[in-house]
């Protein structure tokens, strides 16, 4: 997935594939139900970071980490 011609650096390049899944898996029904909630969250206050996400997701009584919330966030 890495292009020597691209005009992004290759460090550049790894950053934008690192996070794409390694294979298609399908996602748990407990993984869509907090996309939803963070989807629930992220569109009235797009400003809001990955803690304040979080601590609205535990206010919400779902538990989430932060890494599993950036992933879900960046496959949804």
């Amino acid at each position: 997935m890495i292009d020597q011609e691209d005009p992004l650096s290759v460090t550049q390049q790894y950053e934008r594939v690192r996070f794409l899944p390694q294979t298609s898996t399908t996602l748990s029904e407990k993984d869509r139900v907090l996309m939803r909630q963070i989807d629930e969250i992220h569109m009235p206050w797009p400003f809001c970071g990955s803690r304040k996400i979080r601590d609205e997701l535990c206010s919400r009584v779902f538990s989430a980490g932060r890494d599993r919330m950036r992933r879900l966030r960046l496959i949804g």
